[in-house]
């Protein structure tokens, strides 16, 4: 199967599909979690769970497949789009549906699951804006999908430090880009917030949009066996990530450097964002799943 996404040929990301099958099939042949409900919900997020909690739990599984599914073509598309690859191939997609698929909870539809597809997207329009002389829309359009992530998973508006501070790797530092960058996220949250206030519902938008998801090391979870297994697989592949690092900078290019520094810095600014998140459990560290080294 492996030869399928050594290709970058439509075949190859057909067979993602198969692939997450297998890995994710299990949700479906034994649907033993019925009861399972997401946790730290941004106002998008939340009102999304609203529309979507009378439907049977396979549907939400579906769903999940389907933003997985697309985040894998867009991961594969990304990292060939900015040279990140030295082959045009498929693999890190494939490897993103095994690592995105690692832990029980990383199976069902989460918040967090939507949000990385708007962080995907986010990260594509800032890794673009490397050696780009006009790059304001691409700085507003970063700050406007890290702004509508934090609507569906509030803590990903942490990744604001990562574009703010990755400016200065990408490209010299400017403070009119950064306001730029800010305004985008201003933007989004500005029509979010006039349309609550607009329908009378500003109180509720701010209570459970900022106040019930902000907290200082507010931790959640069973601590069964599975938590500790869990957390053994995660940290493992948290040890790669990081003992690969020296590897991939010495034979690269400086553009290479540059931009897989900032998926690393990724990593970096998503293990803060577990500090004032309230109610962490482990669904919280599929942000993760983006900086494995597998995929770069």
């Amino acid at each position: 199967m492996l030869s399928l996404f050594r290709t970058n040929q439509i075949l190859g990301s057909l067979s993602f599909l198969f692939y997450l099958f297998i890995i994710r099939g299990s949700v479906f042949i034994f649907p033993t979690q019925l009861t399972w409900e997401p946790t730290q919900m941004g106002i998008l997020g939340l009102e999304t769970w609203k529309l979507l909690q009378p439907q049977p739990l396979w549907i939400k599984d579906l769903m999940a497949c389907v933003f997985i599914f697309a985040q894998a073509v867009g991961i594969s598309y990304v990292l060939r789009k900015h040279r990140i690859l030295n082959e045009d191939i498929l693999l890190p997609g494939a490897l993103y549906l095994l690592v995105a698929s690692a832990i029980p909870v990383f199976l069902h539809l989460s918040p967090l699951l939507i949000a990385t597809t708007f962080i995907l997207v986010a990260i594509d329009q800032f890794m673009a804006t490397y050696r780009i002389p006009a790059c304001e829309a691409y700085l507003f359009n970063t700050g406007f999908w890290i702004g509508l992530a934090s609507l569906f998973y509030f803590s990903s508006i942490a990744l604001v430090l990562l574009a703010i501070f990755g400016l200065g790797s990408l490209r010299a530092w400017k403070f009119k880009e950064v306001i730029i960058l800010l305004s985008g996220v201003f933007v989004i949250y500005l029509l979010v917030g006039v349309y609550w206030f607009w329908i009378d519902g500003f109180d509720y938008f701010w209570t459970n949009h900022f106040l019930n998801n902000i907290s200082l090391f507010s931790f959640k979870g069973i601590q069964d066996m599975n938590t500790f297994i869990s957390l053994g697989i995660m940290s493992f592949l948290l040890l790669a990530v990081l003992f690969g690092y020296f590897g991939l900078m010495q034979t690269k290019t400086i553009q290479f450097q540059k931009k897989i520094g900032v998926l690393y810095f990724v990593l970096f600014v998503s293990l803060f964002s577990i500090g004032f998140q309230a109610n962490v459990d482990l669904g919280h560290l599929y942000i993760l799943t983006f900086t494995h080294r597998n995929f770069c």
